[in-house]
């Protein structure tokens, strides 16, 4: 949508503005990244959009712009600023449109530009816009949409602000990695033994959302996350363990964007908290790792255990002490396998930490 479309002049006389379409732009964007589907779905009827409006002022009259500017001032106090300039829609129209005395011509060229033709016109059009905004061949936003059709989101039953609300949790933050990066991704979490995936640093939003794309398709796909950002896994129906401390584990370790407080070489070598894990990809060069093969590309690394080959097929699906006790107390184990699985990793830890001193 050009700055033309997304924008209609009206000059009123009394009053000369502008119609903006930014935070409807907004919308359609940010559901073309697979987010704010439902609140895009609750738009029903072109009526709805005008709260998705904002008005640019060039001349409104003093007893207008008063109250306007004192409306500002709690908006910024109340945590919920306008942008500089702007007005929404809606809190410039409940200051305009019952206006009397002195006001009373202004609210009226007000009242007939916004029932006239071509303030309609311009509301229709984007209303028109709304069925090509949602990404296209996309499993995870197909089922989204198929869930909401039927009445199943979870937002079904929320009180229509809260649904809303609920819809803009975790807004997306840009792309922090190559496209290599990605495309390296999505060819590991594509492969048989790539099971469940563990992924510690920013919370790259492409990166979490390709892997529920991933569960998507693969219903027993596991995905853990120690971030500092979160997606909004419930819209997509998806299945996400955010972690506040330690680290989830999974066959796949991915080191995402930002610091972490030990390096991935520390936790493998020093800590060995990621336990067998058969692979690690990296945002960027980790160093040697013992017992671990590393290959490269434009903006990753890949890390593949010498070892985890050789391992026996009941001790590739646990990946450390907490998973193998969890599986323990929900009885997918039994007790002599517990101790026959722990005696098989502290033989692969032996393996690995020969290779390193050797």
């Amino acid at each position: 949508m050009t700055i033309a479309q997304r924008s209609l002049p009206l000059d009123l006389g009394p009053i000369v503005v502008a119609l903006d379409a930014a935070p409807f732009e907004q919308l359609l964007a940010e559901a073309a990244n697979a987010h704010r589907i439902y609140e895009l779905a609750l738009l029903q009827r072109p009526g709805d959009l005008w709260e998705y409006l904002e008005v640019v002022a060039t001349q409104v009259p003093s007893f207008i712009t008063g109250p306007l500017e004192l409306a500002r001032s709690i908006a910024s106090k109340t945590g919920a600023p306008w942008p500089a300039g702007r007005v929404p829609f809606a809190v410039f129209d409940s200051h305009v449109r019952y206006g009397a005395d002195e006001a009373a011509a202004a609210a009226e060229a007000w009242r007939d530009a916004c029932a006239g033709e071509e303030a309609q016109a311009f509301v229709r059009e984007l209303f028109g816009r709304i069925p090509d905004a949602v990404a296209k061949g996309n499993d995870l936003v197909a089922h989204e949409q198929a869930r909401i059709a039927d009445g199943t989101h979870a937002f079904a039953f929320l009180p229509r602000e809260r649904a809303i609300a609920e819809s803009r949790r975790h807004p997306p933050n840009a792309p922090a990695h190559t496209e290599a990066f990605y495309a390296k991704l999505d060819e590991l979490i594509g492969t048989a033994d790539v099971t469940s995936v563990s992924v510690r640093g920013l919370g790259d939003h492409r990166l979490l959302r390709q892997l529920c794309e991933r569960q998507r398709v693969r219903e027993e796909f596991e995905i853990s996350a120690l971030t500092d950002r979160e997606v909004n896994d419930a819209a997509w129906d998806a299945r996400i363990a955010f972690f506040s401390e330690d680290i989830g584990q999974g066959f796949l370790f991915v080191e995402d964007a930002g610091e972490g407080s030990r390096s991935v070489k520390d936790l493998v070598e020093t800590y060995a908290t990621l336990g067998p894990g058969g692979l690690i990809l990296s945002c960027k060069d980790e160093g040697d790792i013992a017992g671990y093969e590393r290959e490269q590309g434009e903006g990753w690394y890949l890390y593949r255990s010498e070892v985890t080959p050789l391992m026996l097929p009941n001790l590739r699906k646990y990946y450390n002490v907490w998973s193998l006790l969890l599986a323990q107390e929900n009885d997918e184990i039994s007790d002599t396998q517990v101790v026959e699985i722990i005696a098989q990793w502290e033989n692969f830890l032996s393996r690995r930490f020969t290779r390193r001193n050797g």
